[in-house]
């Protein structure tokens, strides 16, 4: 028993640099994250200038691309939490990590939500005006303004979002006039 103390007590200033050491590089780590975090803010598709466009495929590349990386982001803070748990310190919470790949689900529910309102209203725009069924159009975006409502909680502040909900509230209005327009008695 003696000799086991011993030789934990000759160990011990070797244990205390090495997590010194480990504690310098998880800071060194964790700015990194909050850098990560930063540039994902600044470059993700939060707004709406790839939907007016119909640029949907950049939007989706910038979310595979950054999903990618929040994965290689986060297998390096597995390894420091390993670590962490080896040498007795308390794990650190990655929480910008979190935060990213809360907010890539969040954009991809959204920007499947764009590709099928603006593709659902695009292809409505190539419907000769004698084919017209406005009826039929104003129950397909009163569906898509309940997916909408039943779309994560997350997603409702945003500005993206509120675009979105524009487009179709905009079309919900014009679809009346469209109607109007339409009925025989106007012709």
């Amino acid at each position: 028993d003696r000799a086991a103390f011993n030789e934990k007590e000759k160990i011990l200033p070797l244990q205390n640099l090495e997590m010194q050491k480990i504690r310098v590089k998880i800071e060194a780590f964790r700015e990194d994250v909050r850098a990560f975090r930063a540039e994902f803010l600044e470059c993700c598709p939060f707004g709406s200038e790839n939907a007016i466009t119909g640029n949907y495929d950049k939007s989706y590349a910038t979310i595979n691309e950054y999903y990618e990386r929040t994965c290689k982001i986060g297998a390096r803070a597995e390894k420091f939490n390993d670590l962490e748990l080896l040498f007795d310190i308390n794990p650190t919470d990655y929480r910008p990590l979190r935060e990213c790949l809360t907010n890539l689900v969040l954009l991809k529910t959204i920007w499947d939500m764009i590709v099928l309102v603006r593709e659902t209203f695009s292809a409505w725009y190539a419907v000769p005006w004698e084919k017209i069924d406005t009826e039929m159009m104003l129950v397909t975006v009163r569906d898509l303004s309940n997916q909408m409502k039943s779309a994560p909680k997350g997603l409702r502040g945003w500005p993206l979002y509120a675009w979105l909900q524009d487009e179709v509230r905009n079309m919900s209005t014009a679809l009346p006039l469209v109607n109007e327009l339409h009925s025989d008695t106007m012709r």
